[in-house]
């Protein structure tokens, strides 16, 4: 069995140790070795007669509750101009390499290449990327 011990020096000079796993037990002693050893005692009297194993429990899935992306998945699959778009969203990126993309950037010029009947759609997301100008 691995534990984490966590030691503590103690303004009294004594250290304290104790696991992370099993919080109830504590030690303190004069050295960090002897907190160490001393808890590694209590912990090992305490699971002498213990059997340690894992055990996976199925956990139930509420038939209610449903993944709110799911209400996405196939939006797009009759939109006849939806390869178009991503093939140009696939060039920008190429285009740009590993550096990160600034939305404010971005968006315009994807406006710009896209279908006429999908400009209206797209300029209410463009509104919700680009950044407010200073005045």
């Amino acid at each position: 069995m691995d534990l984490t011990v966590l030691v503590k020096s103690l303004e009294s000079g004594q250290f304290e140790a104790s696991a992370l796993e099993m919080p109830a037990y504590r030690v303190e002693a004069e050295s960090r070795e002897s907190a160490i050893n001393a808890l590694k005692n209590v912990l090992l009297d305490q699971v002498k007669d213990v059997e340690v194993l894992s055990l996976r429990l199925p956990v139930p899935v509420s038939p209610t509750v449903e993944n709110p992306w799911q209400k996405l998945f196939g939006i797009f699959q009759d939109d006849p101009y939806f390869d178009e778009v991503v093939e140009i969203i696939q060039a920008e990126r190429e285009a740009l390499g590993d550096e990160e993309i600034d939305p404010a950037y971005y968006m315009p010029k994807v406006l710009n290449k896209l279908p006429v009947t999908l400009k209206p759609a797209a300029k209410q997301v463009d509104s919700a990327y680009t950044k407010p100008q200073d005045s």
